[in-house]
């Protein structure tokens, strides 16, 4: 693919697809069309831990019941003809990354809240994996001790 520096700059494009491109295929909203975006460049840009931080950032955002039931009513039926399996591949995703983009994914088929969060929570794992933090040093932060 070719890029342009401002409509398709390369950190955005993989082998075949755009950013946008998987985020339309997919019908994510903003959050999750975000959380994708950070995930699938950080690693085609300088600010590696900069991007999963801010897809961590949004996750945390989507976190919120009424921004989950929002996205369920706005995705009627998603048929999805890009793959996870093929965005990982694209994008040359290491394993952590592309289970996140797999939970992204299935995030955005979810026809209840309940499953919607529980994709929405292992893709956060994913990538705090990716990132090697310390889990019980979050859990413990975001309890406020």
């Amino acid at each position: 693919m070719t890029y342009d520096p401002i409509a398709r700059p390369r950190h955005y494009i993989g082998k075949r697809y755009e950013a946008w491109q998987i985020a339309e295929d997919w019908s994510l909203g903003f959050h999750l069309g975000n959380v994708l975006k950070y995930v699938i460049r950080c690693e085609r840009k300088s600010a590696y831990e900069a991007d999963l931080e801010k897809a961590l950032a949004y996750l945390r955002r989507l976190g919120d019941q009424a921004e989950i039931l929002r996205h369920l009513r706005t995705v009627a039926a998603p048929a999805h003809t890009i793959s996870a399996v093929s965005v990982a591949a694209d994008y040359e995703l290491s394993t952590s990354l592309a289970y996140a983009v797999h939970h992204i994914c299935q995030s955005s088929l979810a026809t209840d809240t309940a499953s919607a969060r529980k994709h929405v929570v292992l893709a956060a794992q994913h990538i705090r994996e990716e990132l090697g933090l310390d889990m019980a040093r979050e859990i413990a932060h975001a309890a406020g001790r």
